[in-house]
């Protein structure tokens, strides 16, 4: 069945049938809202840690993702990283915490649902771990070097 040209609002449907002796038969009634305006997607973001954020191996990292629906409400904010889901979550604050991540890259994305379905996803934002034999002083101290010698 399709229903054309319904009025925005709510409306309730009901299904009616009709056998060969003439009985009828009704359904439950099922509840529709129909809308003016299209439904828009979530906004959202990973608010922390910044782009090319860096992190000593064994650190705890907090992962924050901001999200809203200007025409109705998250359903879920999921958090990936690399492309890998860590979780739903449906209720704020999203906040993740990663533990004993290996040295290495990573690549964190948020993915957002409104309570229509319709997502949106996040740029993704990149992350290192740093190995135990590489400290922040000698990433500084080997900089600040290269500066110099310009």
């Amino acid at each position: 069945w399709e229903l054309a040209d319904l009025a925005p609002g709510s409306h309730r449907l009901v299904a009616v049938a009709l056998d060969e002796l003439g009985a009828l038969t009704e359904s439950s009634a099922v509840a529709i809202t129909v809308r003016d305006v299209p439904n828009a997607s979530p906004s959202i973001l990973i608010s922390g840690p910044q782009a090319n954020s860096e992190f000593p191996t064994g650190e705890a990292i907090t992962v924050t993702i901001e999200a809203s629906d200007p025409d109705g409400t998250v359903a879920w904010v999921e958090l990936l990283i690399d492309d890998v889901s860590l979780g739903r979550r449906t209720e704020s604050p999203w906040n993740w915490v990663l533990e004993d991540l290996a040295p290495g890259t990573y690549r964190l994305t948020g993915v957002a649902a409104d309570d229509l379905g319709l997502t949106s996803a996040t740029i993704g934002v990149d992350i290192t771990v740093l190995d135990a034999d590489v400290r922040p002083e000698r990433l500084f101290r080997s900089g600040f070097e290269r500066i110099l010698a310009r």
